[in-house]
C-alpha cells in the first residue's frame, strides 16, 4: 500500500511540468485537456484488475477467487481457505455505526488524521509558488522549479516510510512522520531566509508525503471487511471536506500574518495528528486483518 502511494508523487511532479512547458505554447485549454489521457485506464482495470478476494469470497464466488489466487500463484492460500465455513453476506455499516462503541476510538483518529493530512498537504503544496514568488520577489517560472524541487524530496519521504512500515510498524511510523512535519512547520514559520524556507520545505515534503503512505496502509486495516469500505471512505471523504477550506484559510493567515501563521497552523495540526495516533492508536503490524478485526 505504501509503494502503490508512491505514485502520487510523480503525479505531482508532472502537474508541474506539463503546464511549464504546455501552457506558454498552446494556453490553458490544451494544458487542461492533458486530463483526458487518464481516460484509457477505465478499459484497463475493467479487464484486468482482479476483485478483491475477501469480497468474492464473502459472496460465495469461491471459483472466481479461487482462480484470482492460481493466476497469483497463490497455492498456499488456496489449500488453507475454507470454503464451508465460510460466512456469507455482508453486515452494513452505517456512518452512524462507525462511531459504535466497537469502532469509536478508531473512526475518531482516522477522521482526525485525514483531515489533518489533506488540510496540510493542500494549504502548504498549493501556496508553495505564491510564497516563493512573493515572499521574495522570484518570478512565476523560478517559483515552480523551486516547487519541483520540494516536491522531488516527497519521492525518499514514500519510500522510506514504505521501507518502515513492515519494520517498525504503522504506529511508529505516523508518530515519527507526522512529528517531524510538524516540527519542520514551526522552524519554516520563523523565515530566516530563502534557503532557509527552501531547506524545511524539503523536509517538510518528505516527512508529510511519508504520513501519507503510513495513513493508507493504516486506514485499510482498522475495520473488518464489512466496515472496511465504509470506514475509509468516510473517513477519506472527511478529509476531503476539511481540506477544502486549506486554501481559503492559509491565504487568510498569509495576508494577515505573513508566513508565520500558516505554518505555525501547520506546525500545530501535524503535532495534534501524531498525538491523537499516540492516544487513541494500535499496531497493526505483523497481525492477520481477523485478530485486528477482533477488538
Amino acid at each position: 500500500m505504501g509503494l502503490v502511494e508512491t505514485s502520487w508523487v510523480y503525479g505531482s511532479i508532472l502537474s508541474l511540468l506539463i503546464p511549464y512547458f504546455i501552457l506558454p505554447i498552446f494556453g490553458w485549454r490544451i494544458t487542461f485537456y492533458v486530463a483526458l489521457f487518464s481516460l484509457p485506464l477505465i478499459p484497463l482495470i475493467l479487464f484486468f484488475l482482479p476483485e478483491s478476494i475477501r469480497y468474492l469470497i464473502r459472496k460465495g464466488k469461491f471459483k472466481e477467487a479461487q482462480d484470482i489466487l492460481a493466476k497469483l500463484k497463490a497455492v498456499d492460500v488456496i489449500d488453507k481457505l475454507n470454503f464451508e465455513e465460510t460466512e456469507l453476506g455482508f453486515k452494513k455499516t452505517s456512518i452512524k455505526g462507525l462511531l459504535s462503541d466497537k469502532y469509536f476510538k478508531r473512526t475518531v483518529m482516522l477522521f482526525i488524521l485525514w483531515g489533518a493530512l489533506v488540510y496540510t498537504y493542500h494549504g502548504i503544496f498549493l501556496w508553495l509558488p505564491t510564497i516563493y514568488a512573493k515572499q521574495f520577489s522570484l518570478k512565476d517560472v523560478t517559483s515552480i522549479w523551486w516547487t519541483l524541487i520540494v516536491t522531488l524530496f516527497q519521492i525518499p519521504g514514500y519510500y522510506s516510510a514504505s521501507f518502515l512500515l513492515d519494520r517498525v510498524g504503522r504506529k511508529k511510523v505516523l508518530i515519527i512522520y507526522l512529528s517531524a512535519a510538524g516540527i519542520s512547520s514551526a522552524f519554516l514559520s520563523l523565515i530566516v531566509s530563502l534557503d532557509w524556507i527552501l531547506l524545511w520545505s524539503a523536509i517538510i515534503a518528505f516527512f508529510n508525503l511519508g504520513a501519507w503512505a503510513g495513513l493508507y496502509t493504516y486506514t485499510q486495516e482498522l475495520y473488518p471487511t464489512e466496515a472496511r469500505g465504509t470506514g475509509s471512505g468516510a473517513a477519506a471523504s472527511f478529509g476531503r471536506l476539511v481540506g477544502i477550506s486549506a486554501p481559503s484559510f492559509t491565504a487568510y493567515l498569509f495576508i494577515t500574518s505573513g508566513i508565520f501563521g500558516p505554518f505555525a497552523a501547520f506546525s500545530v495540526i501535524h503535532l495534534f495528528a501524531a498525538f491523537s495516533v499516540i492516544v487513541l492508536g494500535i499496531e497493526t503490524r505483523m497481525k492477520p486483518l481477523e485478530k485486528i478485526s477482533g477488538f
